[in-house]
């Protein structure tokens, strides 16, 4: 079954309002963009993060995290068993930057992925599938919201799913941005997991919104293609 994973910073509202919403949604799981302080103002900070006891989440947590690999913290402080980190790789992130980021990942007892940029070229990332829990392809360019979904993502999705197939089945495929009503359905077919914004919090009353989604997933799945 396919996952819907809202992105928590599109409630605009405190972290800990988001943790609330998310749990009584009954969320499996939650996408948050993390940043420096001097980056994405839309984004949440570990400052933030800090302040929240991670543990109040009923559901798992993909942190995506949009920083260098050097400039990271101790994510086990923050993560448990269950959650993933997600590296952001630009176009200006090395090779060493990310296999120090996976080679720290897999002693750290959370699980962790790569997520590629628009600009990114998916050949950048593709000898390193054998070794991720999850990849992401971007819809939208990052610090964005309410875009129509890059031309290049879905063949890029497929893409990374015809590797994924190939090289470690167990690797989940998420989609992060771009997602709406009439790109929804046809996405749901294709990725493991998608996270949805504007899609569920443009809507005054979510818990009927996030029922009409997961409804709309199961659906979809049993159409077939």
């Amino acid at each position: 079954m396919t996952i819907i994973s809202p992105s928590i910073v599109r409630f605009s509202k405190p972290l800990i309002e988001c943790q609330n919403i998310t749990n009584k949604l009954g969320c499996k799981s939650v996408h948050l963009d993390v940043c420096p302080k001097n980056s994405f103002t839309c984004f949440f900070h570990l400052e933030e993060i800090n302040e929240l006891d991670m543990q109040g989440f009923q559901s798992n947590i993909t942190m995506h995290l949009f920083y260098s690999h050097s400039k990271l913290p101790n994510l086990s402080l923050f993560l448990r068993n269950q959650d993933y980190a997600i590296l952001h790789v630009y176009p200006t992130t090395s090779s060493k930057e990310i296999e120090s980021f996976l080679d720290i990942s897999e002693y750290s007892g959370y699980k962790y992925g790569l997520s590629i940029d628009l600009r990114s070229k998916l050949t950048a990332i593709e000898k390193y599938i054998p070794k991720l829990n999850s990849l992401f392809i971007m819809g939208i360019p990052i610090g964005t919201c309410r875009m129509k979904l890059d031309n290049i993502s879905i063949p890029r999705l497929k893409q990374a799913k015809q590797f994924i197939n190939l090289i470690n089945p167990l690797c989940r495929l998420g989609l992060d941005g771009g997602v709406n009503k009439k790109t929804f359905p046809r996405i749901v077919r294709i990725a493991d997991e998608v996270v949805i914004g504007s899609l569920l919090t443009d809507k005054s009353n979510l818990s009927d919104q996030w029922i009409k989604l997961k409804s709309a997933v199961k659906k979809r799945l049993k159409q077939g293609d």
